[in-house]
């Protein structure tokens, strides 16, 4: 048995069109580390080929021209500490005065269309209610794209506009599907639409429990969560698209975060584990390779998938597949 003391790349020339691996060992037993040509214990060797999960083979001396081994504890890179949710900042809601009587100014506005928020309708009455809450999907990704871009977003005017109408119109036409559907359809600008309807929805907690639209049985305050998890998710892919890994980490984790709040750990297993798989392809892209393999696990201990255990392979295969001409084995360990 030996303990690895430190790894190392060298070249045998300037001109060498590889570059070597070395190991250093501290073996248990001083005599085989004499012999191997070592001293006080310790035998630097030169890697032939090497896998993090399964062991390889170094060169030894003469007698022993190759030599194979295992790990009995294998070498992971080192975790990161986990992002902090004050990495992430929300827009303010805007305090408002007059909150009541533009609550009841927009009820009056939306009163037919609440009125037809129900099943038996007719052909005609559809149609109604679908041009009514039309204009008002319109009228809400209007305000989110007049939101400036940059870090003066979340305290612009036009955000403060788009937040005033979430914090005042009728909890039910807020709470539609098709309000947040139209809200992160747009993905170039989804990003500050979808902050300001999960800042806003916790504060409508209230009325939407007053109201009797919600699935029966259905807490209000777990059904925030839920949508405030499909914002959050949504932010998350945005930023990943565009490149920006540990902000998308970020919002990974407050997506992931929501779903264990709000969701029976059972019931809702799904959800959870398919942010947590997102979050680990997220920590893959950043060469975090351990703990992205453990976010693997984590994933498919809550729900089995395809995709899920498609990336983790993928993962090993980076971690493991060494053969001495690239950087990947370092990556994995944190060098």
């Amino acid at each position: 048995a030996a303990t690895v003391l430190e790894l190392g790349q060298f070249n045998v020339g300037p001109f060498s069109p590889v570059t070597r691996w070395c190991i250093k060992l501290q073996y248990d037993d001083a005599t085989t580390a004499t012999a191997l040509g070592g001293e006080d214990g310790v035998v630097r060797h030169e890697l032939c080929k090497c896998s993090v999960v399964g062991g390889g083979t170094f060169e030894g001396e003469r007698a022993f021209p190759k030599m194979s081994f295992e790990w009995t504890s294998p070498p992971t890179p080192p975790l990161a500490p986990a992002a902090t949710e004050e990495a992430a900042v929300l827009p303010a809601l805007p305090t408002l005065a007059d909150l009541e009587e533009r609550k009841a100014a927009a009820s009056t506005r939306f009163e037919r269309a609440v009125a037809l928020l129900r099943d038996d309708l007719t052909e005609e009455e559809q149609q109604e209610r679908d041009e009514i809450l039309t204009d008002a999907f319109a009228e809400l990704v209007e305000l989110g794209e007049a939101i400036p871009e940059g870090p003066s977003a979340l305290q612009s005017e036009e955000m403060e506009a788009l937040l005033e109408a979430l914090l005042t119109w009728p909890a039910q036409v807020i709470s539609i599907d098709g309000v947040l559907h139209q809200l992160v359809a747009g993905r170039y600008r989804s990003v500050e639409q979808c902050l300001a309807y999960a800042v806003a929805l916790p504060a409508r907690t209230a009325d939407i429990a007053a109201g009797s639209f919600l699935p029966p049985g259905c807490d209000p305050a777990n059904w925030v969560k839920r949508k405030q998890n499909v914002c959050f998710h949504n932010i998350a892919e945005q930023l990943e698209g565009e490149g920006q890994l540990e902000r998308a980490e970020v919002w990974y984790r407050r997506a992931i975060a929501c779903c264990l709040e709000a969701y029976d750990a059972q019931k809702e297993a799904h959800a959870a584990a398919t942010d947590i798989g997102n979050l680990a392809v997220c920590l893959r892209k950043m060469d975090r390779l351990a703990e992205a393999l453990a976010e693997y696990d984590r994933s498919l201990a809550m729900h089995r998938s395809g995709t899920v255990e498609n990336n983790r392979r993928r993962c090993l295969e980076v971690m493991a597949d060494w053969t001495g001409t690239s950087g990947e084995y370092a990556d994995a360990l944190g060098r």
